[in-house]
């Protein structure tokens, strides 16, 4: 993994020109301070036997820089999550909040600034034993990139007790909830969209319609490229 975000980083820098400068070197002596400090949270204060659970990777970015979505666009790479769980226990994919569209030079991509958290579902087994901590790890990679692109890596963390009952909240919880408010979904409304002499339009239910010309903001008909 850290071979293909380094071959990611060096790729950007071709596609961005000079606004975008080959992967730093690390000093031997004196390493870098990575860009994003990750964490590993949970929505629930406890694990209860069988019942599917939310945790989230979060990734503070610093100022200026920032990681990238699923499809990274045209240049970048997604974050990877390589799990390390107890027996019985599975991780379905990564769930991904809206991205933001991100420009560097001639290049369009799609990622993250600021704070982002990568949602992923837990299934435990049903006789998982109530009454033990678990500890769920994962080592985790990722590109970081602002004029230079950097490759990271991390271990992550999050222990958690069994008990019977519904979980009550953990402390990161809204924050779980957050991203889960942002990760997108097929619209009801705006069922499809095209390009028609140069102006975009989303088609709606019955005679709804939004133009580029309308009053209605143009995120309205954003598309996100999967």
């Amino acid at each position: 993994m850290a071979n293909r975000l380094l071959l990611a980083a060096l790729a950007i820098g071709i596609l961005a020109g000079p606004a975008v400068a080959a992967p730093a070197r690390a000093d031997a002596a004196a390493p870098a301070p990575r860009r994003v400090a990750v964490s590993l949270i949970g929505e629930g204060a406890s694990i209860e036997p069988g019942t599917p659970f939310w945790v989230g990777l979060r990734q503070q970015i610093a100022r200026g820089w920032h990681t990238y979505w699923i499809n990274p666009g045209d240049s970048g790479e997604a974050p990877t999550i390589d799990w390390s769980l107890p027996p019985g226990f599975t991780a379905e994919p990564i769930v991904w909040p809206r991205p933001q569209r991100l420009r560097v030079g001639p290049a369009m991509s799609y990622g993250y600034t600021g704070e982002v958290v990568l949602l992923t579902r837990l299934v435990p087994p049903a006789d998982v034993r109530p009454g033990r901590p678990v500890t769920l790890r994962a080592h985790v990679s990722w590109l970081v990139c602002e004029k230079t692109c950097i490759p990271e890596e991390a271990d992550v963390a999050l222990t958690l007790p069994v008990a019977t009952g519904r979980p009550a909240p953990a402390p990161n919880a809204a924050a779980i909830e957050g991203a889960r408010r942002a990760v997108p979904a097929p619209s009801g409304r705006y069922s499809r969209s095209w390009r028609k002499r140069s102006s975009l339009a989303c088609a709606g239910r019955g005679s709804e319609s939004i133009s580029s010309k309308s009053s209605v903001p143009p995120s309205a008909c954003r598309i996100n490229p999967r």
